[in-house]
């Protein structure tokens, strides 16, 4: 059976409407679901999309390998006034996938800017003297910042995937690799030194809901009864 976009579309939702319809009593509670390990960016924009929007007290935020993994586990919650929100980064390169793979979703329904947590080129104190020769150096990094190390690359350096910026930083810190393209929040985490600051740009995360979460929503909206249409 082929793929369906949804019956019924999200209409005008302004950021007051989504605010409001996330406060009422009808959302019993709210889990975010985002790339971890702990102290990932999608993890910090989750948590602060929490507190901006005023629901801090009746959500968590559940930490997922992939993003993938994310809408899998958004799509598995099923409970009776529970609104699974899964997160994606606006520079994810499988975002298009997320977004055609899941037509009973609505990826990019809510927004939350952030400048990203100071991305870094970090390592082991004692593995610093190996980065002096790129040839000998290994990289642990998302595939997302990968090419912010392109130079290391060309002169010889070779990057290991990492799933997420927290996890390049664990395998910097179980000696897996001589350096990690991280976060400040990770550095700190995994006891790292900076040799290089790449920044804080401004980025965009997008947080998702599924066809049953738009119900809810429309519901706690006082926009009347809305029973989803299925078609993943």
């Amino acid at each position: 059976m082929l793929k369906q976009f949804p019956k019924f579309s999200p209409g005008e939702w302004t950021l007051e409407a989504k605010a409001r319809a996330l406060r009422s009593p009808v959302v019993k509670r709210v889990v975010s679901f985002a790339l971890g390990p702990d102290g990932t960016n999608i993890m910090q924009a989750a948590g602060r999309w929490q507190e901006g929007t005023g629901i801090s007290g009746k959500t968590t935020i559940k930490l997922c390998d992939l993003p993938e993994t994310a809408v899998r586990e958004a799509l598995a919650l099923q409970e009776d006034g529970a609104l699974a929100v899964f997160w994606t980064c606006a520079v994810f390169r499988r975002l298009n996938e997320i977004f055609f793979d899941n037509p009973g979703t609505f990826p990019f329904f809510f927004q939350q800017d952030m400048l990203l947590d100071d991305m870094q080129l970090a390592a082991i104190s004692r593995e610093r003297s190996k980065l002096d020769t790129p040839a000998l150096m290994t990289v642990a990094t998302h595939i997302s910042p990968a090419r912010l190390v392109t130079d290391l690359v060309a002169a010889g350096a070779r990057v290991i995937d990492a799933k997420s910026n927290a996890e390049a930083a664990l395998m910097c810190e179980r000696g897996e690799v001589t350096a990690c393209v991280t976060t400040e929040s990770g550095r700190t985490l995994h006891s790292l030194v900076t040799l290089h600051e790449f920044g804080s740009p401004l980025m965009v995360f997008f947080g998702g809901v599924t066809e049953s979460g738009l119900a809810l929503l429309t519901r706690a909206d006082g926009r009347g009864d809305v029973t989803p249409s299925l078609n993943s």
